[in-house]
């Protein structure tokens, strides 16, 4: 059956099992470890939650809630999964992004803030912000994209590679783009790049491949 899991005590909680069609409710401190947990429930975040390499599988509707950081390393939405973002708030991933399911963007921002290489499969999920701030070394701060890129607001590239290269996804990009560090790289001829905002500005003082 479905079950909580409720961290309320004044200690940090080490994670190193999975939990399987669960809820989570937290409101201390939590240090998730390399555990892989698959939640149906809603997730509320009141503290602190530490990700390490922990991966969160979708299994459910989940509503990302509560008045803390959504700070995450892998999330896998499966095909029954809809990950729901903070609304208007910020979604931050450390790790991969798999969608075989439905993310809804929430008018938020999604953060792909890894310090290695990062693969994103958006199954035509579109995002509402996008922001890539990937700090690993060269040749390995690639965020990768797998499935139709659609941007709806801005997009903004501070540190990484965006690569569009490996499997040539259509991109949409509705809002303002700026470009301070790092690469977009998009060699192929057999997608294309269109700009579906009312306007776009662009502000890019890095390499650009299209």
């Amino acid at each position: 059956g479905v079950s909580t899991v409720d961290c309320m005590n004044d200690k940090s909680f080490y994670c190193e099992q999975a939990y399987s069609n669960s809820t989570f409710t937290q409101h201390n401190v939590v240090n998730a470890s390399a555990s892989t947990w698959t939640i149906t429930g809603d997730w509320y975040n009141d503290d602190t939650f530490n990700e390490g390499t922990f991966a969160l599988n979708i299994n459910g509707i989940v509503n990302i809630l509560g008045s803390s950081a959504a700070e995450f390393h892998d999330i896998t939405i499966t095909a029954d999964g809809c990950l729901v973002s903070p609304s208007g708030g910020l979604l931050s991933v450390s790790g991969n992004f798999i969608n075989y399911g439905t993310f809804k963007n929430n008018a938020g921002t999604i953060y792909f803030n890894g310090t290695a290489s990062q693969s994103v499969a958006t199954n035509a999920s579109s995002f509402n912000n996008l922001f890539i701030n990937n700090t690993g070394d060269a040749g390995s701060n690639s965020v990768i994209i797998n499935g139709i890129l659609d941007v709806n607001g801005a997009f903004t590239l501070q540190s990484g590679n965006l690569d569009l290269d490996t499997y040539d996804p259509v991109v949409y990009l509705g809002g303002d783009i700026t470009v301070s560090a790092g690469t977009i790289v998009k060699s192929s001829s057999d997608a294309w790049v269109t700009f579906d905002g009312l306007s776009n500005s662009y502000n890019a003082i890095a390499n650009i491949n299209f």
